[in-house]
């Protein structure tokens, strides 16, 4: 049995590494990450040189094969997707990096079957893929104490844990439901925001 699996707010991918430590010990059930999204482009190469064999071969290879064969394809592929170069705000200057880094991007967002944006991520990918799992490791600044008072939960559109209801859009609006979703974050979520977190499990389950 797979069950297949979309890795959202992917960072470098704990959650990657998790599931092939489960597929190494259960021949059973396996667990096959099909797309990432991920915004941040620096996580975005680290995770597909960690786990998806990223490397001068793969990235020469990749390009030709995707027809991007000189800097201005490159550039209008990167414009065509949304990155952040601190993980907290859109970058309008990724065209600007070393020729090396755009390519291991491109690439990396490529071979990675990566969404960059979670905000347009269509609810049927969901559909397309069947994707079985979502799993969502949504921004924490706006839920962790370490943020000094500056936290404003998950309902405040201010707040980057918004986020977390991207997740909730696509699986509202997708046709055939994943049938598990599993969601990391900081202890705060179900402290000292635990309205919020009942508000969102609220949502979740009427959405079946």
């Amino acid at each position: 049995m797979t069950i297949k699996v979309f890795e959202t707010f992917a960072g470098i991918g704990s959650q990657h590494k998790s599931i092939k430590n489960i597929n190494s010990k259960n021949e059973d059930i396996k667990f096959d990450i099909i797309a990432t999204s991920e915004w941040d482009a620096r996580c975005i190469i680290a995770y597909s040189a960690m786990h998806n064999k990223l490397n001068e071969e793969t990235i020469e290879k990749t390009l030709k094969a995707n027809n991007l064969l000189n800097e201005d394809q490159i550039n209008e592929y990167l414009l065509k997707n949304v990155f952040s170069l601190n993980s907290k705000k859109p970058t309008n200057s990724i065209t600007s990096k070393d020729l090396n880094f755009k390519k291991a991007l491109v690439v990396a967002n490529l071979i990675n079957k990566n969404h960059s944006d979670i905000q347009s991520v269509k609810p049927s990918l969901i559909d397309q893929y069947k994707i079985d799992l979502i799993t969502y490791s949504s921004p924490c600044q706006g839920l962790s104490l370490a943020n000094m008072g500056r936290d404003k939960g998950i309902k405040d559109n201010s707040s980057t844990s918004h986020l977390i209801w991207q997740i909730g859009r696509i699986v509202s609006e997708c046709k055939n439901k994943p049938k598990y979703l599993l969601l990391e974050n900081v202890k705060n979520l179900v402290g000292k925001y635990s309205a919020e977190y009942q508000e969102w499990t609220d949502f979740l389950k009427s959405n079946g």
